[in-house]
Order: structure tokens, then C-alpha cells, then sequence
């Protein structure tokens, strides 16, 4: 029997699977498709925006003022 640990690996490894067989999301300021990274997750270069959940509410609605 597999441990908690190997089950988990294999779960994270099948949802990342799933995860990029999605399609990129487009950026919500200029409709573009943005680029995952390492550093900063998904990013719009055009923009140089980074609309993610972290995103402030404030940031989203004073963008392009």
C-alpha cells in the first residue's frame, strides 16, 4: 500500500496535467493572452500587469486612469 505522500505527488502531478491542458487566460484589461511564470504567475507583457487574486480591487479599478 502507498503511502499519504506518494498518493499526494500523484494527485498534484495529475491536477497540474489537467491545469495545462487548459487554455491561457486572456488578460481582463486588453484581452491578450498572458504567459505563465515562476516568479509572478500568470502576466500580461503588453500590459505589464499581473491579474491575478492578489490583485487588488483598487489596482484593477484605477488601471489606465
Amino acid at each position: 500500500m502507498s503511502n499519504n505522500a506518494d498518493v499526494l505527488k500523484e494527485i498534484e502531478e495529475m491536477w497540474q496535467e489537467l491545469l495545462d491542458d487548459l487554455p491561457k487566460p486572456k488578460c481582463f484589461f486588453c484581452g491578450r493572452e498572458m504567459e505563465k511564470t515562476e516568479k509572478w504567475g500568470w502576466v500580461c507583457w503588453d500590459c505589464g500587469v499581473y491579474p491575478t487574486p492578489k490583485l487588488s480591487c483598487d489596482m484593477v479599478m484605477s488601471h489606465g486612469n
